[in-house]
């Protein structure tokens, strides 16, 4: 579902450009949309009592990469697309977005080797 995410993201602010938006609309709207795409992902995928139980076991097993996971990638993520959001540095504003992008695209690869490299415990 991560991939999708991003996708969408990606395809996001070229879509809302053919409205002719002004740039900081723009990338607030692309931001805030992005934003409720991960909250609602987290949201539903977090639904799922088989991905909770799961996740839980993943995490005590490797607290590490769960501290690493959340600390350099959707802390990041999520702080890129508020800053966006507040117009902390509007000039930086397609950065802001990309950076968000990009992360979240290692996110999606780190989410699909976890679950493609997960051995079921007994």
């Amino acid at each position: 579902m991560t991939g999708l995410v991003v996708l969408s993201a990606a395809l996001l602010p070229v879509w809302l450009d053919r409205f002719g938006l002004a740039d900081r609309v723009l990338w607030v709207s692309s931001s805030a949309g992005f934003l409720l795409a991960i909250w609602g992902t987290i949201f539903i995928v977090f639904r799922d009592r088989d991905f909770r139980e799961w996740n839980k076991a993943d995490m005590k097993a490797h607290p590490v990469r769960t501290v690493l996971f959340w600390t350099f990638l959707e802390v990041p993520i999520q702080a890129s697309l508020v800053l966006e959001i507040f117009g902390v540095a509007p000039t930086l504003s397609s950065a802001l977005y990309v950076t968000a992008l990009v992360l979240n695209l290692f996110e999606a690869a780190a989410w699909l080797g976890r679950l493609v490299l997960a051995r079921d415990s007994p």
